[in-house]
């Protein structure tokens, strides 16, 4: 009789383990949520009161019957805060919180009417990406672009704390985008060539990135990809240059003009002037003329 009963215990076992919750008894259902619902109000900080626990496991037993095992994960993960949300996003969100860390999943119970319109339009990166730096998730997207979610999301944390701190003070929105491809370029180097004082007190410049970007060694996978800006980085780092040559060109012949001008000076008094004949050095007596209006008298006279 023994023999019979154990792998029929066994088969038991191994379809409540291998079976979601909703297919599990109702008595054990119950006592998950009641356990979930515990675990949630410590994940939030709050100590229930028995009337405030009984309102909590209902919400919870129904949006399980409604959603799903990812319920009962989701809430463990993020919260009490969760049960609301949950209300008004439905299974993405579930689904979403469910499969995040639990970090990623407390920051979406806290901000889903900020996160979840983020989350639903470049998906599972997202999450990752603000449960890696959480409240920064955002501000990522909304400077770097959608598609940065998928390289940020396994980046180091620091460097995307960083990275936004820098954005922040960027000049324009593409010197921010310019920072983020120098940065996914160069594998992070570029960070290391920015100084901060600088960037804090005054801004952050495109011209800045690129000489950062130089000493990382990729000025040339930045011009092709960033070509308006790249130029008009290196016109304004070459402008001066011919206004330098011509003040360098007048300097030159404002002080090469001096030594000439003795020089010609030097070599005409080494010429010896020629010497005048005693004849030509006398001055002849030159007769004056006899003015018109004299010998117009003389005429009369006569």
């Amino acid at each position: 009789m023994m023999g019979k009963l154990i792998p029929l215990l066994g088969l038991m076992i191994a379809l409540s383990t291998a079976l979601p919750l909703s297919a599990v008894p109702v008595s054990m259902t119950r006592k998950a949520v009641t356990k979930t619902v515990q675990i949630a109000a410590k994940r939030s900080g709050r100590v229930l009161t028995p009337a405030a626990r009984i309102a909590m496991e209902k919400a919870a037993a129904k949006a399980f019957a409604q959603y799903g095992d990812d319920v009962l994960r989701a809430l463990e993960k993020g919260g009490l805060e969760a049960l609301k949300q949950g209300e008004r996003h439905g299974r993405d969100f579930w689904k979403l919180c469910s499969h995040a860390t639990p970090q990623a999943a407390r920051s979406m119970a806290l901000h889903a009417d900020t996160l979840m319109p983020i989350a639903r339009r470049v998906g599972k990166d997202f999450v990752t990406l603000e449960g890696k730096v959480p409240g920064l998730g955002a501000e990522c997207v909304k400077f770097f672009g959608d598609k940065s979610a998928k390289t940020l999301a396994h980046a180091p944390a620091g460097e995307i704390t960083q990275l936004v701190g820098y954005a922040r003070r960027a000049d324009s929105p593409q010197t921010a985008k310019l920072l983020h491809e120098a940065y996914q370029k160069s594998g992070g180097q570029v960070l290391k060539h920015l100084n901060w004082k600088h960037i804090m007190a005054g801004g952050l410049s495109a011209g800045a990135v690129v000489a950062a970007y130089k000493l990382s060694g990729g000025v040339a996978q930045l011009a092709e990809t960033h070509p308006e800006s790249f130029e008009r980085i290196i016109d304004k780092w070459t402008w001066p240059i011919p206004l330098f040559l011509l003040a360098s060109l007048g300097l030159a012949v404002w002080f090469a003009w001096g030594p000439v001008a003795r020089t010609r000076k030097w070599l005409c008094s080494l010429i010896p002037e020629p010497k005048r004949k005693k004849d030509e050095s006398k001055d002849k007596a030159v007769p004056e003329p006899v003015p018109e209006q004299k010998n117009e008298e003389k005429e009369q006279t006569i």
